[in-house]
C-alpha cells in the first residue's frame, strides 16, 4: 500500500507541521522533564550545601556557647539568683524562711505554707511553696512586690485572691490570697541523690 503524500506548497506545510509536532513531543516528553529534574536537583543540592555550612558554623560556635553557659551559671550562683543549699530540703527551708521574712516585712499573715514536690528543669531544681495568706489589699500587693524583687529570685504562679466584705470587723484582713512561690537551685537529682 503506497501512501500518496501531497507535494508542492501543501506538502511543505504538512512537512513543517509534522516537524513541529515531533519537536513538541520530544520537548514535552523528554527534554522538559529532564531539565526540570536537573533544576530541582540543583535546588536540593544548594539547600543541602547551605544546611551543611550552617551546621558547620553551629559546631564551630559550640565551645563559645558552652563557655557562655558556664559563665552564666557561675554568675547566677554568685549573684544570688539561685537558692543556696546542697539538698532540696535545705533549699526549701531557705525559701520558706525568706518568704516568711518578706511576709512579716509586708505586714501580711501567712496562714498556710506547704512545700511542693521538687521538679528537675534542665540543670536546675525548681523548689516550690504553696502559700495562703490574709491581709488587706495593699499588704498583699506589697508582699508580691517584695517577692518579685527578692534575691534569690522568686516567681509567683497560680495567684488567687478573694476579697471579703466584713461589716462586723472593718479593721480585719479583707483579702484571702493563695499562690505558689517558686525558686531554683543548681543541681540534678542524680548528682544530689535526691528524688
Amino acid at each position: 500500500m503506497l501512501l500518496d503524500l501531497p507535494t508542492g506548497p501543501r506538502g511543505r506545510i504538512l512537512a513543517v507541521g509534522l516537524t513541529i509536532v515531533v519537536l513538541l513531543v520530544l520537548w514535552f516528553g523528554f527534554a522538559s522533564p529532564i531539565l526540570n529534574w536537573y533544576a530541582d536537583r540543583a535546588d536540593t543540592l544548594a539547600r543541602q550545601d547551605m544546611l551543611a555550612h550552617r551546621m558547620a558554623d553551629l559546631v564551630a560556635s559550640l565551645p563559645s556557647l558552652e563557655r557562655a553557659a558556664a559563665n552564666l551559671r557561675a554568675g547566677m550562683t554568685d549573684s544570688g539568683a539561685l537558692l543556696p543549699g546542697d539538698s532540696d530540703a535545705v533549699a526549701a527551708a531557705s525559701l520558706q524562711e525568706r518568704v516568711q521574712a518578706l511576709a512579716r516585712n509586708a505586714g501580711a499573715v501567712l496562714t498556710s505554707v506547704e512545700i511542693l514536690p521538687v521538679v528537675q528543669i534542665g540543670q536546675y531544681r525548681r523548689i516550690g511553696l504553696r502559700l495562703a495568706m490574709q491581709g488587706d489589699m495593699s499588704r498583699v500587693i506589697r508582699l508580691l512586690q517584695l517577692l518579685a524583687q527578692s534575691q534569690p529570685r522568686v516567681l509567683v504562679d497560680e495567684l488567687e485572691m478573694q476579697r471579703r466584705l466584713l461589716l462586723i470587723q472593718p479593721k480585719a484582713p479583707d483579702v484571702d490570697a493563695k499562690f505558689v512561690a517558686y525558686a531554683f537551685r543548681s543541681g540534678t537529682a542524680a548528682e544530689r541523690g535526691t528524688p
